[in-house]
């Protein structure tokens, strides 16, 4: 018996199966059984995934005369959840025994099991072939003045051998490049400020990546021209003037069915239970409304933010029993206010659903962009949803507290009739 070939690659990339083809040359009569062992070396040359496997051939072919036999293997690769680290390295050697118990070995009997004696065994280096992925690129303010600088937010990742730096490239009408390193501010988030430009100017602008291994990609060039004024983003404000604007009508319109002026809800607005801790809840709703707004809005999402909030305060106005909207449900909402703000989550979850979906079919964001903001968005429905279930759980206690204040309530109400 004896060892014919040994068919490999050298190099690796991190993402691919290791195939190898071991042919050897035997008796016709006395097809061998063969195993390759295989473990892998860390960069730091230690050895994981649990020392060695054995594995055996996916595949024999023989040749016409049967003394001639390919044992086709192939080693996966998924030590790891992205496969083989950068610059690690798999280490095998190939044991083979016929029917007579004649047996080949690749590897010193003495050191088989030692990787770091290769002299007598296979080794292949892992490598990184690909570049950074450069996902979605975004800037704010959306249209800056000849003051305001601009912030670029890059998502940029790479698996192989990692992220090594991060670039902004820019220039203005005079064609002169400038070059600034982007920070990174989360995972696979980097961030860079383009200094304030004259009034009139265009800036094109583009983010540039390398990873370890040398591989580099750029994204697609990108401009905005500078105008006048004095605001960073008018439509920023303006946007925010909507969201305030509707918050101060839905106080107003809660105000006035209490005090019985519209009409049309002032019976529905005198059973109210519990009408301090449904104003405390509706000013907790509103806060959050704004904060995520303006979050969203900094990330270059203005759309989302005015779904988000829009969403928010409409569902307030759908949950609280002041307003003269779908009167069933409130019931369960008026017996225990804490519900309200746990309806609320949902109703900012089904939001930033469509609100993402939308955003994915009509092609505002990118893959990368719209995983960003669903990591945005997600800790305040998250909050939302928590604070809903504690309030619920100490709603018992909570409701003692607030006994005075009913019975004034109750007091007032008759003293008015």
């Amino acid at each position: 018996m004896t060892l014919v070939g040994v068919e490999y690659l050298d190099e690796l990339p991190y993402d691919m199966p290791l195939r190898v083809n071991v042919t050897i040359a035997h008796n016709s009569t006395m097809m061998p059984s063969v195993t390759l062992y295989y473990t892998l070396l860390s960069p730091s040359r230690i050895i994981t995934s649990g020392g060695w496997h054995l594995l055996p051939p996916q595949l024999s072919v023989s040749n016409p005369a049967g003394n001639v036999t390919t044992y086709k293997f192939s080693i996966p690769f998924r030590f790891h959840d992205d496969g083989y680290p950068y610059r690690s390295e798999i280490v095998f050697y190939v044991e083979a025994i016929d029917a007579g118990g004649n047996r080949l070995l690749t590897a010193s009997s003495q050191d088989r099991w030692d990787p770091l004696l290769q002299d007598d065994k296979f080794s292949v280096e892992i490598m990184d072939p690909y570049p950074p992925v450069i996902g979605s690129v975004s800037r704010f303010p959306i249209l800056p003045n000849e003051d305001a600088p601009v912030t670029v937010t890059a998502n940029v990742t790479d698996y192989g051998s990692g992220v090594k730096e991060v670039l902004l490239i820019y220039s203005g009408e005079d064609l002169v490049s400038h070059t600034l390193l982007m920070n990174q501010t989360g995972s696979g988030m980097y961030e860079g400020q383009i200094p304030p430009s004259a009034q009139a100017t265009k800036i094109a602008f583009l983010v540039a990546a390398s990873d370890n291994a040398g591989n580099e990609a750029a994204s697609k060039a990108a401009s905005y021209q500078v105008i006048s004024g004095t605001t960073p983003d008018s439509s920023r404000y303006i946007l925010s003037g909507i969201i305030l604007a509707a918050a101060i009508l839905a106080l107003i319109g809660i105000w006035m069915a209490r005090r019985g002026l519209g009409g049309v809800v002032d019976a529905r607005a005198r059973r109210l239970e519990h009408p301090k801790a449904m104003t405390t809840l509706l000013v907790f709703v509103l806060a959050v409304a704004a904060w995520l707004y303006y979050v969203l809005v900094a990330r270059g999402a203005p759309i989302l933010a005015l779904i988000e909030a829009s969403a928010l305060i409409l569902g307030w106005g759908l949950i609280d029993p002041r307003v003269d909207l779908m009167i069933f449900p409130k019931r369960a909402f008026n017996r225990a206010p804490a519900t309200s703000v746990i309806a609320e989550a949902y109703v900012l979850g089904l939001a930033t659903a469509i609100g993402l979906a939308g955003g994915y079919l009509f092609n505002i964001y990118s893959t990368g962009k719209l995983y960003s903001l669903a990591l945005t968005v997600a800790p305040y429905v998250l909050l939302l949803f928590l604070v809903g279930i504690f309030l619920q759980l100490a709603w018992p206690y909570l409701r003692e507290i607030d006994v005075s204040f009913q019975i004034e309530h109750v007091r007032d109400e008759r003293e008015t009739d």
